[in-house]
């Protein structure tokens, strides 16, 4: 069992890093789109080396959002571990005395 769990922790692993190389793939080019309309005011912008010199910028920003939403739902997660508690039956009793802060 512990090795099915290493092997679905690591494929959530790939698949998150794909996610953030497609996103950013997207952002870049919906950017480069966004500078084309705008080199029409501009002749002398070339959308293309404005948006490679933002491409490091854009994976950074979206792997830093995909991290940030990890860590949110990981300490959600744990809040609710902690107002809830399980009987022996499954029942879910909510627990007394526990503040979040």
């Amino acid at each position: 069992m512990n090795e099915r769990v290493r092997l679905q922790l690591r494929l959530q692993h790939t698949v998150e890093g794909l996610s953030i190389a497609a996103i950013s793939y997207y952002v870049a080019n919906i950017t480069e789109l966004l500078l084309e309309g705008v080199g029409q005011y501009s002749p002398s912008l070339d959308a293309k080396a404005v948006t490679a010199g933002l491409t490091p910028f854009i994976l950074v920003g979206v792997g830093m959002t995909i991290v940030g939403v990890r860590r949110y739902h990981r300490r959600s997660d744990r809040c609710h571990a902690a107002i809830w508690k399980f009987d022996v039956d499954g029942v879910a009793r909510r627990s007394s005395g526990v503040h979040l802060v």
